[in-house]
């Protein structure tokens, strides 16, 4: 009787380890514009700025779409007055899986110096 209950009890704890266990996969890329910038205009930095997503699913793993950035590079931008573009940044992407693979969370980072653009004031050469 007490062979079998170790057993559960070794079962038990292999099964827990592998459900709560997960894995992150990291990845990320830097940018110089987030936004066209005009030939003959001044891009002024105004300060350090940075946004998170975050977003889950159940299998298949979520998947960052052209309107997610769009939203954090505004988010980001909301965090100063005045600023029209987001310039030098980096975005940070961190993928984890849990549960054997079934359950997924995408964290997204992006960090950059907010600037603003005044366009028309450079002589073009």
């Amino acid at each position: 009787m007490m062979k079998k209950s170790f057993s559960y009890t070794f079962l038990a704890v292999v099964l827990s380890t592998a459900l709560l266990s997960g894995c992150t996969i990291t990845q990320g890329f830097f940018a110089l514009n987030s936004d066209y910038a005009y030939p003959n205009s001044n891009i002024t930095p105004l300060k350090r700025v940075s946004a998170t997503m975050a977003k889950t699913s159940f299998f298949p793993p979520p998947n960052l779409t052209p309107q997610d950035v769009e939203q954090l590079i505004e988010q980001a931008l909301s965090q100063t007055a005045d600023a029209d573009l987001m310039i030098d940044y980096t975005t940070h992407t961190a993928i984890t899986y849990y549960l054997i693979p079934i359950y997924w969370k995408m964290t997204v980072t992006i960090e950059g110096i907010a600037a603003k653009m005044v366009v028309g004031e450079q002589e073009l050469k």
